[in-house]
């Protein structure tokens, strides 16, 4: 999901893993509690691979200039 430099693909994978692991999550006796913690994860997983792009991209593109 990291590898992939399209925010919108990162969003809809995040979002398929959300709707593929939250039905399995919701069957434990704190899958609410779960798939809000899951769905936290992947949020920091995305903030992170945002301010990643910001970055380094911009570190790569000015060192090529």
């Amino acid at each position: 999901m990291l590898c992939v430099l399209s925010m919108q693909a990162q969003v809809c994978a995040a979002g398929a893993l959300l709707n593929i692991l939250g039905p399995e999550l919701e069957r434990s006796k704190l899958g609410v509690v779960q798939r809000q913690g899951f769905g936290k994860v992947m949020s920091s997983i995305l903030t992170l691979s945002i301010v990643h792009e910001a970055l380094f991209e911009n570190m790569l593109s000015a060192e090529v200039a």
